[in-house]
């Protein structure tokens, strides 16, 4: 969350809201980035199962993983794999 990941950078809410804003971004947009890139580099580097990384990058289920990973990909996270 933006409370969890500002508290560890020693930031308030509203200071790390501010400076991702001066970079052009938002919390959440950085969080789908930064799921979109492990996903990849998760699905090609180990042998995780789709379940596994889902729960590793914080989704509620399997299903809203598989939903993100195919909007940014166009495929689902097996697909891609076994490509």
């Amino acid at each position: 969350s933006a409370s969890q990941s500002a508290r560890s950078l020693g930031l308030s809410v509203r200071t790390l809201q501010r400076l991702l804003f001066a970079e052009g971004t938002t919390f959440s947009e950085t969080l789908e980035t930064v799921r979109h890139e492990l996903a990849t580099e998760m699905l090609t580097g180990s042998n995780m199962s789709v379940g596994e990384i889902s729960d590793k990058l914080g989704y509620s289920s399997v299903a809203n993983f598989s939903r993100a990973f195919h909007r940014w990909t166009g495929v689902s996270p097996s697909e891609f794999r076994n490509r």
